[in-house]
């Protein structure tokens, strides 16, 4: 017989008919390793005509394996997990048996695609990896988990020694498709448990063995203790040969795990070397972009991402995620010349993404995000993207999301109206009842977005800790306080639970009745905010308060204590209220004489941004050595304020006196002085020291901010 196919099950019933299906049409042989299953997994095995092997499970794969090699009646052996399948399952099986009866190599390959999740572009890894091969060469399979195929050296298996595939091994042209490595499967099936036991024993004997050190950091990955996870790939990384087949993957991993701990800078320095190393690897030159990106280094990311685009989509032998050297990259560059100011690049990479993928909504708000800052109208905008593609089938639903993303609420919100039946039904997306309220909330609907979000925190009880589902409690809370309405008892319950599961209700409804009174003011000997974690929820209310508009109520919370006052002050510029916040300000300024290096910093940047560079200069200058200031980075952004403003002064005097080029330069510069100076500017302002506003917070820096005009005229007496 040709051609056998061997699968490892237990308590694989949902899946395993999907993989016998998929080879049934043309295997010879199929032999499912059974290691106990309970469910129906053996008699759907027998439905398909395979031979069942019982074999105890011993944490071991490999003896799984090779008990299932010892049965084989047939010259080639195709090697399936349960949850694997073979696309386009009849074609291919044709094209296989056709391949093996000419080949001369003793193993093929085949391109893995792993889906990680069912929705998003580039929500799936790929590499190859030898599933095919010839039963008579004495091949076997080591490691108790991931394992690997082998040839065993002279003196047979007894000797100990393994050497890899021998021969040529030919690329199969085939695909198969995995689904285990979901998250929900992972949790459902408890597979990072069993793996964590396998490489735990495995590591006892061989603590300092990178191929197991990687796979146990792999594991704290699923199991989420990602601190974990960094030691390991570290120490693996410490440890792992120059030439070691799964090192590019381990980099890549490492990486991905600094910047999941914020640790940016570590992530760039290792990655300069490795993306330089493995220059066609596209994942790491997408993930050295990201890491430059994290660090402010906006057009070094810029060009990392290009690098990414060049190298394309090819796998080469690499574990790479899908689309890393095509879409990703080029949504990521987009994102980038947008926040670098240059529109029109932006505008072109958006456009074509949202060309090729018609329903990616990233891309689309993306595209709109551009448009605003060009200055269209928002039904203009609704326009042009209706334009681009046409109306797609949940077109309202997805309008309404770029809408209210830019700020638009007042064009969003029929939208989301028309959709509101979807929006609220029991299956409907957390996210999009949060862009509803937010529409809402942004036409001073506040009452109808408080009972709403109000019934989906009690729908969703049990949901604590969600990260989405907290922001709801909040929104909830201060649209009820801004109508100045309390909550019920219960009411107060579901809130503090999503916001702060670790306590009871009882700091909510001292802030609520705080806020109720009048009368509280800074002045009280004892502040209500005793502890820490008090006072970054305060702030954290205080933030959302201002984010959302509520300007009085935000006033009133900032009043109770004398660090919340000074906190407001830099919220509501960074939310874009930038006159309001220097009104406050500079009213601080004139009452006490100075300020922290976070005032200082933004009263630089407003005076930059009307180009009255000398007196920014001396603000930034003050920012760069002042202190008193928890907003983390002002000073060394008000740094490189200096520094761009410095450089604004001279390219001005230039100007002034009209001088093109400096008559004693050495020549080593083409372009002229101003030419050079506005390429340093350009430089500088890459670094990312400016403020970065939103689209709503865009529209209140522009002066759509009514709201804050009460800030602006409301001076004690």
């Amino acid at each position: 017989m040709l051609l056998g196919v061997h699968v490892i099950a237990r308590n694989e019933a949902d899946v395993l008919e999907r993989c016998l299906q998929s080879v049934k049409a043309f295997a010879d042989e199929i032999i499912v390793a059974d290691t106990g299953s309970t469910d129906d997994t053996v008699d759907i095995a027998k439905r398909y005509g395979a031979r069942v092997l019982p074999v105890a499970w011993q944490d071991d794969f490999s003896v799984v394996r090779n008990e299932a090699l010892l049965h084989a009646r047939t010259l080639w052996v195709l090697v399936l997990d349960a949850d694997e399948w073979l696309a386009e399952s009849v074609q291919s099986g044709l094209k296989l048996r056709e391949e093996l009866k000419r080949t001369t190599s003793a193993a093929l390959r085949f391109r893995m695609e792993h889906e990680l999740s069912s929705e998003g572009v580039g929500k799936q890894q790929v590499n190859d990896a030898v599933r095919v091969f010839r039963a008579d060469r004495g091949y076997l399979y080591v490691g108790e988990i991931h394992e690997q195929l082998v040839k065993p050296a002279a003196g047979g298996s007894q000797s100990g020694r393994v050497l890899d595939v021998d021969g040529p091994i030919s690329d199969s042209g085939l695909t198969i498709k995995h689904d285990g490595y979901k998250p929900s499967v992972i949790a459902r099936k408890k597979k990072a448990e069993r793996n964590l036991r396998i490489i735990a024993r495995q590591l006892t004997r061989r603590p300092n063995d990178p191929f197991c050190l990687y796979n146990y950091g792999v594991t704290m990955c699923q199991l989420g203790r990602v601190e974990d996870a960094r030691i390991a790939f570290k120490h693996a990384l410490d440890e792992v040969a120059a030439d070691a087949p799964f090192r590019p993957t381990l980099v890549r991993d490492y990486a991905k795990v600094l910047l999941a701990l914020h640790h940016a800078e570590e992530a760039a320095a290792m990655l300069q070397a490795e993306a330089e190393r493995y220059s066609g690897y596209s994942d790491l030159q997408l993930l050295y972009g990201d890491a430059l990106r994290s660090t402010g280094m906006l057009l070094e990311a810029a060009a990392a991402y290009e690098a990414a685009i060049a190298v394309g989509k090819s796998v080469s032998g690499y574990v790479s995620e899908a689309e890393a050297g095509g879409v990703l990259p080029r949504f990521a560059l987009a994102d980038v010349w947008l926040e670098l100011g240059e529109l029109e690049r932006s505008e072109l990479l958006f456009e074509q993404l949202v060309t090729e993928i018609p329903h990616w909504e990233p891309a689309y708000c993306g595209l709109a995000d551009v448009l605003h800052q060009k200055g269209l109208s928002d039904t203009a905008i609704r326009d042009r993207l209706v334009k681009v593609v046409g109306m797609p089938q949940s077109g309202e639903l997805w309008l309404a999301r770029c809408l209210t993303r830019i700020g638009a609420f007042g064009i969003a919100l029929p939208l989301w109206r028309r959709v509101e039946s979807d929006v609220l039904a029991e299956h409907g997306s957390l996210q999009d009842v949060h862009g509803f309220a937010a529409a809402l909330i942004g036409t001073g609907h506040y009452a109808e977005a408080g009972e709403m979000l109000l019934k989906e925190l009690e729908r969703r009880q049990g949901g604590s800790g969600e990260a989405l589902l907290r922001e709801i409690a909040i929104a909830a809370a201060l649209c009820f306080w801004n109508d100045s309405r309390a909550l019920a008892d219960e009411e107060l319950d579901y809130a503090a639970k999503a916001i702060w599961p670790e306590s009871d209700s009882g700091w909510l409804k001292i802030i609520e009745t705080m806020l109720a009174d009048a009368s509280y003011s800074a002045n009280k000997e004892e502040t209500w905010l005793a502890q820490k974690q008090e006072m970054a929820i305060a702030k954290e209310l205080l933030e959302r308060a201002v984010s959302l508009g509520m300007l009085r109520l935000a006033k009133r919370l900032a009043d109770t204590d004398a660090a919340l006052s000074v906190y407001f002050e830099h919220v509501l510029y960074d939310q874009g209220y930038k006159d309001a916040a220097a009104e406050w300000m500079l009213r601080r300024f004139s009452e006490e004489g100075d300020l922290n290096s976070g005032h200082w910093f933004r009263l630089g940047e407003l005076l930059y941004n009307k180009s009255l560079y000398s007196e920014a200069l001396g603000m930034f200058e003050r920012g760069a050595s002042a202190g008193g200031s928890t907003d983390g980075g002002t000073a060394d952004r008000s740094t490189l304020g200096s520094a761009a403003a410095s450089l604004q002064l001279v390219l001005e005097a230039l100007e002034l006196t009209g001088a093109g080029s400096s008559r004693g330069w050495d020549g080593s510069w083409a372009e002229s002085d101003a030419s050079r100076l506005q390429e340093v500017i350009k430089r500088l302002d890459a670094l990312g020291w400016k403020t970065k506003w939103n689209g709503m917070q865009r529209r209140r820096a522009n002066g759509e901010a009514a709201e804050a005009d009460f800030l602006m005229h409301d001076r004690p007496e």
